[in-house]
């Protein structure tokens, strides 16, 4: 009751700073890029750091859409830190989050790195560390190398939300799929005004010591897959439509392999004047061997949620989300959750979140984060 009584108090403070704080400065997820190129953050965010159709464009061209030679002047780096709640959390509040990011933008290359200093109360990892040569085919195709998100639609990395999508991290038997995590690999990827298609091969997803990690044995326990994804997707227009497909091999910690694969589609829509944003991602999978037992596994799951802007002309979102995750093997699951996220002023965004799980209480989380950029040289 104390911490539910707690959480409450900080929400309401949040909700009326956001209120009151509607028409300040606007910040972006990536500050260096807003700061150089003079824009405002709804040119990519329908709320940071969920990106919008150009916002989408921009992540999958790699930034080589953005102009180079305003960037020159631009100091490359920018920090953020993390102030977190989660009820069912140990400890439910972790201030220990600070990131720093190195992003560059020239004429063939591109590069984005973040490394955690401190991550959940303790030292910090190697979350992206991406370069990627844009100068092929007519500038529109992309060949990148390093840790990053694996191809899919942007919500698996970008998103407002304090939680996570279930449905392309389900878990069969000892695996977790690991369609939205960051990994070491290389991708390649093609696309203009009107769509894209990439694919990808990656490996570890653990800090510097990952990128030679290629090896597959049930000490590392080192998951390998083939991901792809080919999507219909304009910068100028609201709608996405995708394929995702993963197929991947991961030892086991008895013994023996489970050669698994998963397929998804997804299609997002962007909120207008008179329409709310919504997604929907349904995926299917099957693993040969998930548990060393010789029996193989259908598993499916899907995301859906329905956002819609709040607080009138400010940064603001209220989604709500229903998932379910069945992996064959006999557990399925249902979750649901509520958010409303928001900027507070300058440099600093918020999200609360309510969880609901088939047979378990609610969860109350939420997160207060603080991005800076360190200016021009």
């Amino acid at each position: 009751m104390r911490r539910s009584a707690t959480l409450l108090t900080v929400a309401l403070a949040l909700l009326v700073t956001a209120a009151l704080s509607q028409h300040g400065t606007e910040v972006a997820a990536m500050p260096t890029l807003a700061q150089a190129y003079g824009l405002d953050c709804k040119a990519c965010h329908t709320e940071v750091p969920s990106l919008n159709a150009y916002g989408r464009f921009v992540q999958r061209s790699m930034y080589a859409g953005l102009d180079p030679s305003a960037y020159k002047k631009e100091i490359p780096f920018w920090v953020g830190e993390t102030v977190a709640y989660a009820s069912n959390a140990s400890p439910p509040t972790q201030a220990g989050n600070t990131e720093i990011h190195a992003v560059g933008v020239y004429n063939d290359w591109t590069f984005h790195v973040q490394q955690w200093i401190w991550q959940g109360n303790q030292p910090g990892g190697l979350d992206t560390a991406w370069v990627s040569y844009n100068h092929l085919l007519n500038d529109q195709a992309h060949l990148v190398i390093g840790k990053m998100p694996g191809p899919g639609p942007s919500f698996f990395s970008q998103w407002s939300d304090a939680s996570g999508f279930a449905a392309p991290s389900i878990t069969v038997g000892e695996h977790v799929q690991s369609l939205a995590s960051n990994r070491w690999g290389a991708k390649f990827s093609y696309g203009n005004n009107i769509g894209y298609a990439e694919a990808g091969y990656y490996g570890s997803g653990q800090d510097l010591n990952g990128a030679t990690q290629w090896g597959a044995n049930p000490v590392n326990a080192l998951d390998k897959g083939f991901q792809y994804t080919v999507a219909l997707q304009r910068p100028d227009k609201p709608v996405s439509v995708g394929l995702v497909g993963n197929n991947g091999t991961i030892p086991l910690a008895e013994g023996g392999y489970d050669r698994y694969s998963a397929y998804g589609g997804y299609i997002e829509a962007d909120p207008t004047p008179h329409l709310p944003g919504a997604l929907v991602y349904y995926q299917t999978g099957y693993d040969g061997n998930p548990v060393a037992t010789g029996l193989g596994a259908h598993s499916s799951a899907y995301s859906a949620e329905v956002y819609y802007p709040i607080f009138g002309k400010s940064e603001s979102i209220l989604g709500i989300r229903t998932e379910m995750t069945n992996d064959g093997l006999g557990t399925m699951t249902h979750t649901s959750n509520v958010d409303v996220g928001f900027r507070i002023i300058k440099y600093v965004h918020a999200d609360l979140e309510a969880g609901f799980a088939n047979g378990s209480n609610p969860v109350w989380g939420g997160y207060i984060w603080y991005t800076q950029p360190f200016g021009h040289w």
